[in-house]
């Protein structure tokens, strides 16, 4: 029970359930990565003693407890609640070797603390949302509700499931770094008003969850249990969205394999919503279980592909894959995709570089197309051709679109500036390139001590992607390149003007110049693309001249038409 010394008083107890089965995609790693995450966040929060977690472990054949590490800090605020196998499938919901809300109340009802929250396994919460979340709790930020007597909702905010998280996120510094910093332009989870549902953190009173029996454990698989929940209590606890104060969590968006699983699992959605609620042994209120503390140990590193193979490199099918995802983007702000874009999202949906560095021409489609595969990427823009407000300000528009997640910075000078300022040092490892494109109307002589600054931050696998003119800078950039790179193979495509120095994991690379030209071949746009792009840049003032067209006779829309279009002309 909870300590009844003011000081050593849980505030809250984080109830997760969970089974040794990796349900959805790669669990285990993602629960250890979520805890070890909330621990780091709440000991840097000063709120470590104030919280506890609660794992029911529903019917696994082997123990979660003895699959799963935590780090030092979070082992000690993790408890395993053991349901097994014997147990579980007397209650197991349907057809499935699950029951959702039996596994949460479970926790629920041997939770301590004075409020109990319930969330899914792998949620990131940062120490910021904790520092003001526990306050809000125990009474010292003052809030307009009272927070014993409300559902209290924590909004969640989605990581793209493509973009490989496991690769960026080194230590739980860079998760902090990452989400916080680009908290802004991660996607969220919305839902009605006054419902339950897409919710990351789901809190409430420990009091007031007895007094209502936990979740409804009629409904045992994927939902809608917390809307139901919401929808029992909306006149006498009404639910609260805390993200006016500050308050939010992360979540991974679900990919088609986590669909397809929740799907198996579905709840009946038709049940009608009643006050009737669980009996006296909700939770299992019956039976004992055996209660294990986490374990400590170290967390298993996650293998970085170094190489790509010339096979890879040439995938004539991949640059299909780009086409559909440039989906995403308008075409006012990507109205073309360039090879080097084809190339340069062919590595990075292979290596998801850390830091890519574009320098050149306003080719918006190179970054995007990094962003469409790696969206944790942290992009630098160096634009030389047309260094102006507009150029920088399509690029970021459409990278908002593509949904980016890392940072981005641009560079409005010169390459001697901006090698001047080093990046931010660049002998730091991590702060070092994973890819280098640079694409420009003339390589010429005064380019190459640029390229000898650059290979200072250019990491070991760094991938190298050049344009050139002409054969005569072919030779003389593939020769320095050489000399200058001996590790690196070359890859050339005379069609495209491209050429690429990359880590390859055979000796041979393909001499057949028509099937690089056909892997890297362009979506160069149309003249209906051009024309829509053209209108998307006066879109605000056609939308005010277009009324003036539609409230005429059509007997006068010739006559009209020369209106509207004079008075585009002198837009």
């Amino acid at each position: 029970m909870n300590s009844s010394d003011p000081q050593n008083e849980i505030i809250l107890s984080i109830c997760l359930i969970g089974r040794n089965d990796d349900y959805g995609k790669d669990f285990k790693r993602r629960l250890r990565q979520s805890v070890n995450f909330l621990a780091y966040s709440a000991e840097k929060a000063g709120v470590l003693n104030k919280i506890e977690v609660l794992l029911t472990d529903w019917n696994s054949d082997v123990p979660l407890a003895e699959a799963v590490n935590f780090s030092p800090a979070a082992s000690g605020m993790v408890k395993f609640i053991e349901v097994p196998p014997a147990v579980a499938k007397q209650h197991n919901y349907g057809n499935t070797p699950f029951h959702t809300t039996k596994a949460i109340n479970i926790g629920l009802r041997r939770a301590s603390g004075r409020y109990v929250g319930m969330m899914p396994g792998d949620i990131l919460i940062s120490a910021f949302t904790l520092e003001r979340l526990i306050k809000l709790l125990d009474g010292q930020l003052s809030v307009p509700f009272d927070p014993s007597a409300t559902l209290l909702g924590i909004p969640r905010k989605f990581i793209p499931h493509y973009g490989e998280e496991k690769k960026f996120f080194k230590d739980n510094y860079d998760i902090e770094r990452i989400l916080v910093l680009n908290d802004f332009y991660l996607k969220e989870d919305m839902y009605p008003k006054g419902l339950m549902g897409g919710y990351g953190v789901l809190i409430m009173a420990r009091e007031l969850c007895f007094k209502v029996k936990g979740f409804d454990e009629n409904l045992g698989g994927w939902g809608p249990s917390d809307a139901e929940l919401a929808l029992r209590l909306s006149c006498s606890n009404p639910l609260i969205n805390l993200s006016g104060f500050g308050i939010a969590s992360y979540d991974f968006e679900p990919d088609k394999k986590m669909v397809s699983e929740k799907n198996v699992r579905l709840s009946d959605w038709s049940k009608p919503v009643t006050s009737i609620e669980n009996n006296i042994n909700w939770g299992l209120g019956n039976e004992t279980f055996t209660i294990t503390p986490a374990r400590s140990g170290d967390t298993p590193s996650v293998a970085e592909n170094n190489l790509i193979s010339p096979d890879q490199l040439l995938d004539k099918n991949f640059r299909y894959k780009l086409l559909l995802e440039s989906r995403k983007v308008p075409c006012s702000d990507m109205s073309f995709i360039s090879p080097e874009a084809i190339i340069m999202a062919n590595i990075a949906s292979q290596l998801y570089p850390k830091k890519v560095l574009h320098i050149g021409s306003d080719d918006v489609s190179q970054g995007i197309a990094v962003s469409l595969f790696s969206p944790l990427s942290e992009l630098f823009f160096v634009n030389i051709a047309e260094n102006n407000l507009f150029t920088f300000g399509r690029t970021g528009s459409a990278l908002f679109y593509s949904k980016h997640v890392g940072n981005v910075c641009y560079f409005p000078f010169s390459i001697e500036k901006i090698m001047a300022a080093k990046f931010g040092q660049g002998d730091e490892e991590n702060t070092k390139f994973d890819l280098i494109s640079i694409k420009l109307s003339v390589i010429e002589s005064e380019l190459r001590p640029t390229i000898n600054q650059l290979s200072n931050f250019a990491s070991p696998r760094c991938t190298w992607l050049f344009n050139y003119t002409g054969r005569k800078q072919l030779t003389e950039l593939t020769d320095y390149f050489k000399t200058a790179f001996p590790e690196k193979k070359i890859v050339h495509s005379i069609t495209y003007k491209l050429i690429v120095a990359a880590d390859f994991n055979q000796d041979a690379v393909p001499n057949d110049e028509n099937a690089i030209d056909r892997a890297w071949q362009p979506f160069p746009g149309n003249m209906f693309s051009k024309l829509f792009c053209n209108l998307e840049l006066r879109k605000e003032k056609i939308l005010k001249v277009l009324p003036v067209l539609f409230r005429q006779k059509l007997r006068a829309w010739p006559q009209t038409i020369q209106v509207v279009y004079s008075a585009l002309l002198k837009i």
